[in-house]
């Protein structure tokens, strides 16, 4: 019996996306207690530069030897009726970077009101321990637009490695 090189090709696929589960698999919340929600207010911060917003943590703090995964986040912005809101989020000690570690956009409703709720299926570390990455940025990425209100981030906490 001879195989196909499409059964061989398709087998290898399914054998690298094994793999590939594999190194990742321990990058999820071991227990319940791992898994953070954190509803919050951005509010304006030196941190963040002059056109971020500073996504307020209030007492929680990342424990030392351990990192902030972040799987989705949901925001709130103003712009005129119909344009784009774009907005990155950083850690503040990237908040330099063009792209940050995550981003998102909606149009502005007739309001001109735009939010988006942006799921990140394989996590990004957000936050950690050190110094430097202690806090989050929102920054509006647009002339003219900004974000505002409310802040939620889901994700857990993983051990840092």
């Amino acid at each position: 019996m001879t195989l196909g090189k499409g059964f061989v090709a398709g087998m290898l696929l399914v054998a690298a996306a094994g793999l590939a589960g594999a190194a990742h698999a321990d990058l999820a919340p071991k227990r319940a207690s791992n898994l953070v929600a954190i509803a919050t207010s951005l509010t304006s911060s030196t941190i963040c530069g002059s056109s971020g917003k500073e996504v307020f943590l209030g007492d929680f703090s990342v424990p030392e030897g351990q990192v902030l995964i972040m799987t989705d986040f949901s925001w709130n912005g103003t712009a005129a009726p119909g344009a784009e809101v774009e907005v990155i989020v950083a850690p503040e000690g990237d908040v330099g970077l063009p792209e940050g570690i995550a981003t998102s956009a909606a149009a502005a409703g007739s309001d001109g009101h735009a939010f988006n709720t942006q799921l990140i299926p394989v996590g990004v570390r957000a936050l950690e321990a050190s110094p430097g990455r202690t806090h989050l940025c929102v920054i509006a990425a647009r002339a003219g637009t900004s974000v505002s209100g409310n802040f939620t981030l889901h994700g857990f906490l993983a051990r840092d490695r």
